[in-house]
């Protein structure tokens, strides 16, 4: 609200303009990604292969803004990218986007095995992101891009970027220190989406700039 102290605002007290582990809009989620070493090859077929929470959605997003001219689709567990009805999805699809550029396709295990053949075919580039491996039900060679394991660097890396995202000011802000990243590491491994699930709930109760403790 206009005028309104900044005392009164939620999270000033800890320097912050919001819980920084809550749910970002797609275009903040790929300024705040940490994806090392990731490039895509014209040509190519890439999937990209992870449990949920794992980061699928948000090494596809990096890539879309790496290439302007990418389309991005979503399938749902019908097997059609949500909002499209039809049996017919793929040929009008198809229709809309440009096959030379990349299609970028989430959740592609839900995709039926002729609408993946036909996909593999129509685009020369096509990038999966996959719970399981569909390298058997792809028509072309594949490469694979696993997203295994989490390392305390990394994590710290991507709590930094969501404290810088949330701050208010220059001055203090809540600190997520070394043990606490590894604490959470050995309570949920790789997970990323469980780990700012559990900081999420940590930062609503902070009373004060500090030291964040498991």
């Amino acid at each position: 609200m206009p005028g309104q102290a900044d005392s009164e605002l939620p999270f000033s007290h800890l320097n912050l303009r919001y819980n920084p582990f809550g749910e970002p809009e797609a275009e903040e989620r790929v300024e705040l990604a940490v994806i090392d070493g990731l490039e895509l090859v014209t040509g190519e077929v890439l999937q990209i292969i992870g449990d949920s929470g794992r980061g699928k959605t948000t090494h596809l997003l990096a890539l879309s803004s790496k290439h302007p001219d990418a389309s991005y689709v979503r399938i749902e567990p019908g097997g059609r990218p949500r909002g499209m009805k039809g049996l017919r999805w793929v040929s009008r699809f198809v229709r809309q986007q440009s096959s030379a550029s990349p299609l970028l396709v989430d959740e592609a295990q839900f995709l039926r095995l002729s609408a993946l053949h036909h996909l593999c075919r129509c685009f020369g580039t096509l990038v999966l992101g996959t719970h399981y491996d569909l390298s058997d039900r792809c028509p072309r060679v594949t490469r694979t891009l696993l997203l295994g394991r989490l390392d305390a660097g990394k994590l710290s890396r991507i709590i930094e970027k969501r404290l810088a995202w949330a701050r208010r000011a220059p001055g203090p802000v809540p600190s997520v220190p070394e043990a606490t990243t590894r604490e959470l590491i050995g309570r949920y491994g790789n997970d990323i989406r469980a780990i700012e699930d559990h900081l999420y709930e940590i930062f609503q109760r902070l009373e004060e700039p500090t030291s964040v403790q498991m």
